[in-house]
């Protein structure tokens, strides 16, 4: 009897020690394009309602939050701006046909057994969100004499900065940066 008992507190610390959650799922959504006044929330599908109060605690307008999920299993729902009430009702996004599924098109993810970060998704698209454009500054030269280049340089391009090119002769320079979205980039043309 002793064995069956300590048998018994094994198997008992044993399932009550595995849970079947695992994965931890961070979800980001784009609001770039949206007025967000009562908060972002995760909810519908299998997110439930209320379901979960997103955040974005450097004001970038990206709101996430990270939710244990079941491991190797779908996860159904939708992003809304601000909460919904006891009767489903609130600001919903419209997910497209090309990325939604089921009656409501929710949003979905197949959830493994590694925790994951989704990438941000803009607010009712299918589209991700950009965090990063390509900005080609040009300046007008021809009336100008270019003795030593002309350059982009001062505030964020800084000291010498970068060199303009005039690749086709017309007499106006250019130079492409990578930079972030909604950031602000101070500069001044250059001659010499």
């Amino acid at each position: 009897m002793k064995d069956i008992n300590f048998f018994r507190h094994i198997l008992s610390a044993v399932l009550f020690s595995y849970s079947i959650y695992g994965a931890n799922v961070t979800f980001n959504v784009d609001m770039q394009f949206e007025t967000v006044e009562n908060g972002v929330w995760i909810a519908g599908g299998d997110a439930g309602n209320p379901g979960h109060e997103m955040l974005d605690p450097d004001s970038d307008g990206t709101y996430s939050v990270t939710l244990d999920l079941a491991n190797n299993a779908g996860y159904g729902y939708k992003f809304v701006n601000g909460p919904i009430d006891g009767g489903w009702q609130g600001g919903w996004e419209e997910v497209p046909a090309a990325c939604g599924f089921g009656d409501f098109l929710d949003r979905s993810v197949d959830v493994g057994t590694e925790d994951t970060s989704l990438p941000a998704i803009v607010f009712g698209t299918c589209d991700e969100a950009v965090t990063e454009v390509d900005v080609t500054f040009h300046v007008d030269m021809q009336f100008e004499t270019v003795d030593n280049g002309v350059w982009l340089a001062g505030g964020n391009a800084g000291n010498p900065g970068y060199e303009m090119l005039d690749a086709d002769g017309d007499n106006i320079y250019s130079h492409t940066l990578t930079l972030g979205v909604n950031t602000d980039f101070a500069y001044k043309f250059v001659n010499g």
